[in-house]
């Protein structure tokens, strides 16, 4: 039998597209929960709530370990993974469905479908892949930065702020594998300004912190999720460019480049 009403679901995110996928999840009849994408955050809940399924994404740190001391823990647990990723790295091994970015909230509910009633599934058709004829307008792209850095109280008198909107337009613009942030955006944002991967580091992450300090918590509650108004709380400068990148990707106009290869492309297109 294939009863929502006892499924329960555990969404590894905070920030926006994870509650706008709970709560789609929960109108599905799911009985659904949240939690930050912090991997520990996500192994104590399951721990203690006990989800039959999980739904995490690679913005979540150590993704591999992460599925692999669940599955350990938890046999019956069964992971859905979010990966832009083109080889999985061995997260086929832990994870019981990838699902490939961008995605609807269609796909997720037809990935638990799949899972959860595998006799019901044999048409499905759940990856996503970007559609290489559309794309974002630079125009776009800068006015949709600008306006969530200038939500989050970063403004040009600070150094890191030109470095900033480079890391998210670069997370906005390069595939998963060409956007890591030590080894490739730091290196290259430095390169184009003829200055250290270290002077660029501090400064964006200076400029993160002041800004975040000054911004008004219901900014950065809607972007970053509720999680991020807890006094002690700082994101990191990944946290910030790819969180970002993620909202931008989810609230504004230029999402529409994105688009799904399945046949529920009418759902929003999305990420956790």
């Amino acid at each position: 039998m294939c009863k929502k009403d006892v499924i329960k679901i555990l969404v590894g995110s905070l920030n926006q597209a994870g509650m706008k996928v709970a709560d789609y999840l929960k109108k599905q009849g799911y009985n659904v929960a949240q939690s930050d994408y912090n991997p520990l955050e996500i192994q104590l809940e399951v721990l203690k709530s006990k989800p039959d399924f999980l739904i995490i994404s690679e913005i979540t740190e150590f993704p591999y370990e992460l599925c692999k001391n669940l599955k350990g823990a938890c046999p019956k647990l069964k992971i859905i993974m979010l990966s832009d990723r083109k080889t999985n790295n061995g997260l086929a091994k832990y994870a019981d469905m990838i699902i490939k970015s961008p995605l609807s909230c269609a796909d997720i509910k037809n990935a638990l479908r799949a899972l959860q009633c595998p006799d019901d599934s044999a048409d499905l058709n759940i990856t996503i892949t970007r559609n290489s004829d559309e794309g974002y307008t630079n125009g776009d792209i800068q006015s949709a930065i600008s306006t969530v850095m200038k939500r989050l109280c970063i403004t040009p008198n600070y150094n890191g702020y030109g470095y900033i909107k480079e890391a998210i337009k670069m997370a906005l613009t390069t595939d998963k594998a060409n956007r890591r942030v030590t080894k490739v955006i730091y290196p290259e944002i430095a390169s184009a300004h003829g200055v250290t991967t270290v002077s660029v580091e501090r400064n964006m992450r200076t400029a993160i912190r002041i800004g975040w300090e000054k911004a008004h918590d219901k900014d950065k509650a809607e972007i970053f999720g509720n999680f991020a108004i807890r006094p002690d709380h700082y994101p990191t400068n990944s946290e910030f460019i790819f969180v970002a990148a993620e909202y931008i990707n989810s609230k504004y106009p230029a999402e529409k480049a994105l688009s799904a290869t399945a046949e529920h492309t009418s759902e929003s297109n999305l990420f956790i």
